[in-house]
């Protein structure tokens, strides 16, 4: 069994969101979106808020899960292009370390369930998800096994982003729900959500802020 509370990726939030985490709100919405044009100059705003291109590339590469690799690889393209702009204009981004490695033989499907439970707080071990094995095994094993376990981006980092991303979409109000009580239970406070939300409508609109309110109230 792992014990999260020894890795510091995995660490709650105490205090108040930084300009990092909340750089990611509108990454995350914009990719989600398809907005490419927005979506480079939230990009440049992440870098100035001091993500690391390491951290931004883990950020987008996440989102995949809920967008899709299609529309993931999209904003890929996007920030790989912008780097390689500032780049040619002579502006040194911060690269930023990549994820630990990982041993060969992990046991990601087993480290995804206890993943699930320390972030939901609900156990999901010795069931099939929806009676689907291979969706069962993509969800528990790539999502919550591999990407989590990849220490250069937290897992606060990865819930704002999720509810970033599932917020900015539309009819997925039931894994909205799952990942607003995942991020409360990292330490998210409503306060703290009304600052997501506000940035959210900022970037896809006002009726999908209000509507990710409404689930964070119906929990």
């Amino acid at each position: 069994m792992v014990n999260f509370n020894e890795l510091p990726h995995a660490a709650k939030l105490n205090g108040a969101l930084s300009d990092k985490q909340l750089a990611l709100v509108s990454v995350a919405a914009y990719a989600a979106a398809g907005d490419a044009d927005k979506l480079k100059g939230a990009l440049q705003n992440a870098l100035k808020a001091g993500l690391s291109v390491s951290q931004i590339r883990e950020a987008l590469s996440h989102q995949s899960a809920y967008i899709g690799f299609p529309m993931g690889l999209n904003g890929l393209i996007v920030f790989n292009n912008l780097v390689k702009e500032r780049e040619a204009a002579g502006i040194k981004d911060e690269a930023g370390k990549d994820a630990s490695p990982v041993a060969a033989d992990s046991d990601f499907y087993a480290l995804g369930e206890q993943t699930q439970k320390y972030i939901f707080g609900s156990d999901y071990s010795g069931t099939v998800l929806f009676d689907a094995p291979a969706a069962d095994h993509g969800l528990k094993a790539y999502l919550f096994g591999y990407l989590f376990s990849r220490d250069n981006l937290g897992f606060l980092e990865r819930e704002i982003i999720t509810v970033s991303t599932l917020a900015a979409l539309n009819g997925v109000n039931m894994q909205l729900k799952s990942h607003l009580i995942g991020a409360r239970n990292l330490g998210v406070t409503g306060e703290q959500f009304e600052r997501i939300f506000k940035i959210l409508g900022e970037c896809v609109g006002e009726a999908k802020a209000q509507n990710a309110r409404d689930v964070l109230k119906s929990l």
